[in-house]
């Protein structure tokens, strides 16, 4: 799904619901950066280059002159500082908003006329073309300067701070989101029709992207050590004494700052021959007599292998349990052959066969609990049923994503799409799995010890790159990707194109609009009211829901004209589902923008 990516930058409450796509990477300002090197071949010799990102400066700064992204070059070249985009300091302007710093051979300034300390959300965009820097705040040019600057493969390149000859300097009190470098020059209409939507990657012009995406908000996440660049890996930067532990010097969400995300990846297995391998979660689950497991899955194709194959646990080559649990699609002779089963054949098969045709080309939600040797399996929500066959995990277990081991023989390849995959060390309730199978999660659930969101890659581009499906919950729990192609809408990370089952009622960030020509919902955006019409003659309910599931608004209309009042509503985006009886007639997406 693509949805509109929208900044809400004014000081609001929303709910406490948020996902690691929420993130900004936040600066303590005392010695943390980030050193991106590894970007400057990318920009040798480039003379039209763009460089955009959003901020979000609430604490005093701790330095003057808080460096946003620094060019520096060599240690002892005559031009140390080629380019600082950083706070204004003292005498310069106001002293509150950004300036463009070329002091190579001399010092010249362009000084923004916006006031960036004021606690909201700011977009910056600097454009260079052929000597000519401009500056823009939130989309309007502050200025020009005129100078001609000649990069470099020695560069040095930096966010968070700037380099006094070879001392580090300026180091930035504040937060950074959506880093973006272009090598074109960005026209003033392409930095405000894209400076609140997040990128997919595959722009033109795009050669480094850091979206911030990472880690769990104000989690502990010491086990990350580099900004992930969404265009390249080989041009990740390097995290650089960043505390990773709490609110600050991490990756985290910013109230009164928070995006809604456009990109929602799903994995897609073709069948023949590819799989995660997540044995690295073994020591996770070990000894575990209480745990859980859900999933989304999109299932378009026909199956090339029988028994294809979403979750596996098999014990290590020549044990007498080699299959000790299966989640998988039914083969011929288990009900109809089109539900989900799950297979404990441990010292005999026992089977859970659901009931739910999930070949029907529809999105489904999985959900499997273990409790102290029951198990449990849930279709979109609904209990499918249950049995009981003790399980003993160890750490020589095998785990895996698309297929399960016969003896140490790879099989049961997956056919279709997987995303959301989360693994509890807790039983979870029917009412915990209903309300949350179609939200993305923050990551520091109660219980949650493995969470593969999926959210990697250009979307059925080249990710051939990437080797690994990031486990948000601890980077050394990854899983490795094997076999994956990597090219294409097949055996790749993909953007979601499915119909969600009806039986999913819960709102879901990623649910398909579905409409009722005979309807109309407008205007979109709306600002003070939303105006809808519908067929006389029937009662219709109108559910209206944020993003994260809560409900904004809910009511009973039989008038053919109809509108409802958004005046205290917060900016962002809501789905407004119209129900006659216990049919959904209509699902819209609106956006409320004031």
């Amino acid at each position: 799904m693509k949805t509109i990516f929208l900044l809400l930058c004014a000081s609001i409450l929303h709910t406490s619901n948020s996902h690691a796509s929420d993130n900004f990477l936040n600066f303590d300002g005392v010695n943390d950066y980030v050193d991106i090197n590894s970007i400057a071949p990318s920009m040798t010799g480039l003379t039209r280059f763009s460089v955009e990102f959003l901020f979000n400066v609430k604490e005093p700064q701790v330095r003057q002159y808080g460096m946003f992204f620094s060019i520096n070059g060599a240690l002892g070249s005559s031009d140390d500082n080629k380019l600082l985009i950083r706070l204004a300091g003292p005498g310069e302007g106001t002293g509150n908003s950004v300036v463009v710093n070329a002091p190579f051979g001399g010092s010249l300034l362009l000084i923004g006329g916006v006031n960036v300390l004021d606690s909201n959300c700011h977009h910056v965009a600097y454009t260079y073309n052929s000597g000519t820097h401009s500056l823009y705040i939130d989309g309007a040019l502050q200025g020009t300067i005129t100078k001609t600057l000649t990069l470099v493969n020695t560069d040095r390149y930096s966010l968070g701070q700037e380099y006094d000859n070879n001392v580090t300097s300026d180091f930035l009190t504040g937060s950074m989101d959506e880093i973006r470098i272009w090598n074109t020059v960005r026209t003033a209409t392409e930095i405000n029709d894209n400076r609140f939507s997040q990128l997919v990657g595959n722009e033109t012009g795009l050669i480094n992207y850091f979206n911030c995406n990472q880690g769990i908000s104000a989690g502990n996440n010491t086990l990350i050590t580099s900004l992930t660049n969404t265009i390249s890996p080989s041009r990740n930067g390097t995290l650089v004494n960043f505390q990773l532990l709490s609110n600050t010097s991490n990756f985290r969400r910013i109230e009164g700052c928070r995006k809604i995300i456009s990109q929602s990846n799903w994995l897609n297995f073709d069948g023949i021959n590819d799989y995660v391998n997540i044995n690295a979660i073994a020591s996770s689950m070990s000894g575990l007599n209480q745990y859980s497991v859900d999933f989304l899955i999109d299932l378009k194709n026909l199956q090339k292998s029988p028994y294809g194959m979403f979750f596996s646990i098999n014990a290590a080559p020549g044990g007498t349990d080699i299959n000790k649990l299966l989640i998988r699609l039914a083969g011929t002779g288990e009900g109809a052959g089109n539900s989900v089963v799950v297979n404990a054949p441990f010292g005999g098969s026992l089977l859970i066969i659901g009931g739910v045709n999930v070949l029907d080309g529809n999105c489904h939600h999985v959900a499997y609990t273990y409790n102290s040797g029951t198990h449990s399996l849930y279709i979109d929500g609904i209990l499918q049923g249950t049995m009981t066959k003790t399980v003993t995990l160890v750490s020589t277990d095998r785990y895996s994503l698309g297929q399960e081991y016969d003896d140490n023989t790879t099989s049961d390849f997956l056919t279709g799409s997987m995303d959301e995959i989360r693994i509890w060390n807790t039983t979870r309730t029917t009412t915990e799995i209903y309300n949350n199978m179609g939200n993305e999660l923050t990551g520091n659930e109660i219980g949650l010890i493995n969470y593969f969101n999926c959210n990697q890659g250009i979307p059925g581009g080249n990710n051939t790159l990437i080797t690994s499906l990031t486990n948000i919950i601890s980077p050394s729990r990854d899983g490795t990707l094997v076999n994956f192609q990597l090219l294409s809408n097949t055996s790749n990370f993909v953007a979601e194109n499915c119909k969600r089952h009806e039986s999913i009622t819960t709102p879901l960030h990623k649910q398909q609009t579905k409409t009722n020509n005979n309807m109309a919902v407008f205007p979109n955006p709306a600002t003070d009211f939303i105006y809808f019409t519908l067929e006389s003659g029937k009662q219709y309910e109108v559910i209206i829901y944020d993003l994260p599931g809560n409900i904004i608004y809910k009511n009973y209309h039989e008038s053919t004209e109809n509108k409802i009042d958004t005046k205290k509503w917060i900016n962002g985006t809501y789905i407004i589902k119209i129900l006659s009886g216990e049919n959904n007639i209509d699902i819209r997406k609106i956006i409320v923008a004031h």
